[in-house]
């Protein structure tokens, strides 16, 4: 599933080729042995600063907009040193941050783009993060197992804010709370996560309900693999992604994992998976 890419180019004046690639020259840039890579090109009027993280990544920072511009890079920087501490150092040799009022929040393979006002908030801040690794380094089939990637990175998310001490934590829960009563309100009944992209009637169905479930599932279970909940969501995260980092992921695959990890049947997910149709 890794591959090498080789991306030649010629801009004109005023313009930067932007890539998660950190040897390049001016008219050639390659990456090798990584599932995805992305590259931007932006004009030069967006300011550009440098990090390094702990565990020796390039962060590149690109702004369109000063206000929060040293606050917002403090707390991102602390996101990255977290997930390079507790699960694995970043997949790409260079992340890519672009903060402007023009973006809407989100994350591509190498790269994430945030607006302003969502930069403000740890729990979003971790969670785009957090796709670099499970819906970027961790390969699902966008149309039935997009769900993987999104929930493995809230739940991520709900464990950077435990990390971060209890007011955080439960900041947490109530963002995944306030998703799931949206989607309570949305939709009639239930709806299993692992459902057919075009046929989800909420798109809590495929963040908020599988980090929800897998965080019951821990708090239930966690006597198993250790001494606390805390401890071993950190640790089932980790251990998920150096087992797929790489590879691809469907939900067949997920049961396994988990069901071996918290000594489990697949009854315990019937609830908000349809376990049948993975088998198929």
């Amino acid at each position: 599933l890794l591959s090498s890419f080789k991306v030649s180019y010629d801009l004109q004046p005023g313009y930067t080729f932007i890539s998660s690639a950190i040897e390049n020259d001016k008219e050639e840039v390659s990456i090798d042995d990584v599932k995805n890579f992305s590259f931007s090109i932006v004009s030069d009027n967006w300011e550009k600063s440098e990090r390094i993280t702990q565990k020796d990544t390039q962060v590149s920072f690109l702004h369109q907009s000063s206000s929060r511009k040293d606050l917002a890079e403090e707390e991102i920087m602390a996101v990255f040193d977290y997930f390079e501490e507790a699960i694995a150092p970043l997949p790409f040799k260079q992340a890519d941050i672009f903060i402007s009022d023009s973006l809407e929040t989100e994350s591509v393979p190498g790269m994430v783009m945030l607006n302003p006002e969502e930069a403000r908030n740890p729990y979003i801040l971790a969670k785009e993060v957090a796709a670099l690794y499970y819906a970027s380094a961790i390969s699902q089939d966008p149309q039935n197992d997009s769900w993987i990637g999104s929930g493995l990175s809230h739940l991520a998310a709900y464990q950077y804010g435990v990390d971060q001490g209890e007011e955080s934590k439960q900041q947490a829960l109530a963002y995944l709370q306030e998703e799931l009563g949206a989607l309570e309100k949305h939709v009639n009944g239930s709806q299993v996560s692992n459902t057919n992209i075009n046929e989800v009637e909420h798109e809590a169905i495929l963040n908020a309900q599988p980090a929800w479930e897998i965080i019951e599932l821990i708090e239930e279970h966690y006597a198993y693999r250790g001494i606390s909940p805390e401890e071993v969501g950190e640790k089932y995260l980790s251990s998920f992604y150096e087992q797929f980092a790489g590879r691809e992921v469907d939900t067949e695959i997920f049961l396994q994992f988990t069901r071996d990890y918290f000594s489990v049947p697949s009854g315990a997910f019937n609830q908000w998976l349809n376990t049948e149709a993975s088998r198929k």
